[in-house]
This record gives structure tokens, C-alpha cells and sequence, in this order.
């Protein structure tokens, strides 16, 4: 059994004259299996639809996470095999964004 753990927080980075950070997502005390996970606060002149999985991952329990299980095997990432979340303007706003991710990813193979 492969098991692939997501830990961490996912900052975004608008780099204009108010650079800053415009949003952060926090895995702390999730079961893991959650559907969804929101940003902790809508930022006031954007809007972060919450981070998914892609429907070719199970959900899969582990602490502080969003984890799935059955990913495609191998060195072929399947195209259902994701994560994703959104960032939409607020009206008469540009966004101009820099993603940087602090991820961290802990991989453990059982086998029986």
C-alpha cells in the first residue's frame, strides 16, 4: 500500500504595491479525509476557492492533512490525480500572483 501525506501550508503571494500574503491554508487537526479545506480568511479584494482533490484520488484519514490514496502508480501522474484550489479578483482588481508552496510530503510504502 502506497500512502502519500500532503502537510503543510500553502501561502499565495500577490507581488504589487501591497505584496503580501493573500492567503493561507491550514492542515492542523484535519482527519485527512476531509473533502475540502477553506482558506482561514478570504482575503478583502480576492476570492480563494477552497483546495480539492481530483476525482481520481480516494480520501484517505491522516492527521493534520489533506490525504488521498490510489494514485496512479508508478512515473505516470494520471490526469485525475490532483489537488487544486481557485484565486478570483474581486471586481475592478488585477492579481498578479507568485505561488510558493511549504509543503511538506511524507511517502510510505507497507508492503505484506
Amino acid at each position: 500500500m502506497k500512502k502519500l501525506w500532503m502537510v503543510g501550508v500553502l501561502f499565495l503571494v500577490a507581488p504589487v504595491a501591497n505584496a503580501g500574503t493573500l492567503g493561507v491554508y491550514t492542515f492542523t487537526g484535519l482527519p485527512g479525509d476531509e473533502a475540502s479545506v477553506p482558506v482561514d480568511v478570504q482575503p478583502p479584494n480576492a476570492t480563494l476557492d477552497p483546495i480539492t482533490r481530483g476525482s481520481g484520488l480516494t480520501p484517505n484519514a491522516g492527521d493534520n492533512s489533506i490525504n488521498s490514496r490510489a494514485w496512479t502508480p508508478d512515473t505516470v501522474l494520471g490526469p485525475s490525480d490532483y489537488y487544486q484550489f481557485g484565486v478570483t479578483p474581486g471586481s475592478g482588481q488585477v492579481l498578479n500572483l507568485v505561488v510558493r508552496f511549504t509543503i511538506n510530503v511524507v511517502v510510505s510504502m507497507d508492503f505484506w
